[in-house]
């Protein structure tokens, strides 16, 4: 058993963060955004000497990418807030700002500025198709996650963001 301070809790709070810390990044021709895989493909494997690589993306492989991200906001601002590891803050403001420059419908579209909670279609690591689905409950939840984000570094683009999509 582990004999830190917290025991189990904090031995295994460290081993979820530092795996997510060494994810290899990627920076994706299609948007110049660069961020850690996970952000961007929810497909992966760790080998047994522990290198971690993604997946072939394809179409359908992304549709989680409202669901991956608002557990990914969640699970780093209570991180965050357990641990006070300034590496939390970094890859809560690399999510949400994929998620607003990347995942929203367009001013044109009849839903403008909505975030296209299951991008289904679209390039891989491009903008998100506003073909892909709007599951309105997934909304609420990566909206929870932008409230909760913007609670703990304050960037108003994700408040404002939260605020419209529930309006």
């Amino acid at each position: 058993w582990y004999k830190g301070l917290n025991g189990q809790l904090d031995y295994r709070a460290r081993i979820a963060a530092e795996t997510m810390k060494r994810y290899p990044w990627t920076v994706s021709p299609k948007t110049s955004f660069a961020a850690p895989d996970y952000i961007l493909n929810g497909h992966w494997s760790i080998a047994a000497d522990g290198t971690i690589t993604s997946a072939e993306q394809l179409d359908w492989h992304n549709g989680d990418l409202g669901q991956r991200s608002a557990y990914s906001l969640f699970g780093w601002i209570n991180y965050y807030r357990y641990s006070g590891d300034p590496v939390a803050i970094a890859h809560i403001s690399l999510i949400a700002d994929l998620l607003l420059e990347h995942a929203q419908t367009d001013e044109n579209h009849p839903w403008p500025r909505f975030l296209i909670s299951v991008p289904t279609h679209g390039v891989p690591y491009g903008k998100a198709d506003p073909h892909g689905m709007i599951q309105l409950d997934i909304v609420a939840q990566v909206g929870l996650g932008l409230l909760q984000a913007y609670q703990v570094i304050g960037d108003t683009r994700w408040l404002d963001a939260a605020r419209h999509w529930a309006a």
